[in-house]
């Protein structure tokens, strides 16, 4: 390691996912065989699972955000399970800013479902918070 990068603060190694795939991973049986220390889902119609617990993940560090202009919510109607986001899944909410309102021409979800990663938005610094370890 050169000098210049022992200078680097050490990452978290996370998993973020605005779809259902990653649960997939979470919920593989004998453990979840992914190399992170915490799990995100932002915008999310389900991970596969009602609660945390049936995860094969620690719940602790499972984190789960919905913005309130996301369409997916209407989409999804628990199809994949509970949403991660809310309360009742058991994850560790975090805030999202509603992002901007659905307009009848965005399909499907419209446009807060992907901005969650725009830079300075609530939920881009909480994500960015969990990938550098800082609880």
């Amino acid at each position: 390691m050169s000098d210049s990068q022992s200078d680097q603060p050490e990452l978290n190694p996370s998993a973020v996912s605005p779809i259902h795939s990653l649960s997939l991973i979470a919920k593989e049986p004998g453990g979840s065989g992914l190399d992170a220390d915490d799990l995100v889902f932002v915008g999310s119609p389900g991970v596969g699972a009602d609660h945390v617990s049936e995860l094969n993940f620690p719940g602790d560090r499972v984190h789960a955000s919905t913005a309130d202009n996301d369409g997916i919510d209407d989409w999804s109607q628990g199809v994949h399970g509970q949403d991660p986001s809310t309360e009742q899944f058991g994850a560790s909410g975090f805030e999202s800013a509603p992002g901007s309102e659905v307009e009848l021409t965005e399909m499907p979800f419209g446009d807060a479902h992907g901005e969650y990663f725009e830079e300075a938005s609530p939920s881009a610094i909480r994500m960015g918070k969990i990938i550098a370890g800082i609880r």
